[in-house]
């Protein structure tokens, strides 16, 4: 059966790493007691008492974002992202999120403040594997988010995005709804627009979720923005699981909260770029347009680099061809060339 579900969805088998970026991992199953006691009686337990803290704990956050959405004071948005997401989180089943600052060459612990240098204004990017991330980013930084345009017929539309609130990201996350390049704005727009508010603006280059176990080939959204290192910082998230992995790319939401909300702990391992590995120019010559892929190239290379996983060649396109092929809505389909 195994076998037949990859063969089923081979088309989507990436062609660099050999791995399949889109479909669900596998839990990690166990027939001991302890673990047949935690799925039948604690998980049950567990999911009466959190689900209904989780509604709780959503709706505070609504109102609180409300309110700061009309009195737009930086350090109150801050502290209500801070606040009502590392509660969530907490009910999630992350008690703690370690994070360290590392080298893209060697993945080692630095004496760094991780995180310390963004400022408002400043670009994150990050790699999307699950709704998860949304909550850690908003914890940290309250930032503006912004969502890729994911369907086009020829190249991938370039220095552009779609903001996104909070509640927008985490709708994108889940349901990855379709968006081309008449929906966006420049990036440098963007940008104005978060430091306006005092914080960063975070951007997912991939443009949709993965599986987690590769980074898919980031669309060029930097290109044509005057953006330039400090202010370019590089995030990589990855999950460390022992049953059930919190990443989500397809497949019912309502279930995978379930059994995410009732696991007894999950853990998010951050890692932050140190500033001084980020490249710090796109070109001396920035009438070359290979010069810019090459820079861009680079920093989204850091994502695999840091996070000791495999570059695919596959796209948030290839992904949206996935989930139709997924969900049943495209009965058939003739990967291209």
């Amino acid at each position: 059966l195994k076998q037949t579900k990859m063969e089923k969805y081979s088309k989507w088998r990436d062609q660099r790493s050999g791995i399949h970026p889109f479909i669900p991992v596998q839990n990690k199953n166990s027939s001991d007691g302890l673990s047949l006691a935690q799925k039948f009686i604690l998980s049950p337990i567990l999911a009466i008492i959190k689900l209904p803290l989780l509604l709780v704990n959503l709706l505070w956050l609504a109102l609180m974002i409300g309110i700061t959405s009309v009195v737009p004071i930086p350090i109150i948005r801050r502290w209500v992202h801070a606040v009502g997401c590392r509660s969530l989180l907490g009910l999630l089943g992350f008690w703690w999120i370690p994070s360290r600052s590392v080298k893209v060459q060697r993945a080692t612990r630095l004496e760094a403040s991780p995180g310390s240098t963004i400022r408002a204004g400043d670009v994150i990017l990050a790699n999307h594997t699950s709704y998860v991330d949304v909550l850690y980013l908003a914890f940290r930084f309250a930032p503006v988010f912004t969502a890729l345009p994911n369907t086009w017929e020829e190249d991938a539309p370039q220095g552009v995005a779609i903001q996104r609130s909070f509640w927008g990201a985490l709708i994108d996350a889940i349901i990855e709804p379709e968006y081309t390049a008449k929906d966006a704005e420049p990036i440098d727009v963007l940008r104005k627009r978060a430091q306006s508010l005092g914080v960063p603006l975070v951007i997912f280059p991939e443009g949709c979720c993965s599986n987690g176990r590769t980074v898919l080939n980031c669309i060029p959204v930097l290109e044509g923005s005057d953006i330039k290192p400090p202010h370019i910082h590089v995030i990589g998230l990855k999950y460390e699981y022992e049953v059930f992995s919190p990443s989500y790319s397809v497949g019912s939401f309502p279930i995978h909260l379930y059994f995410l909300a009732t696991q007894l702990k999950n853990t998010l391992d951050v890692r932050y770029v140190v500033p001084s590995e980020v490249p710090s120019t796109k070109s001396s010559d920035t009438s070359n347009e290979t010069s810019y892929e090459t820079w861009s190239q680079e920093i989204c290379a850091a994502l695999p680099s840091i996070l000791r996983l495999k570059q695919a060649v596959l796209t948030a396109k290839d992904k949206r061809e996935f989930k139709g092929f997924w969900y049943g809505y495209w009965k058939s389909y003739n990967k291209r060339e």
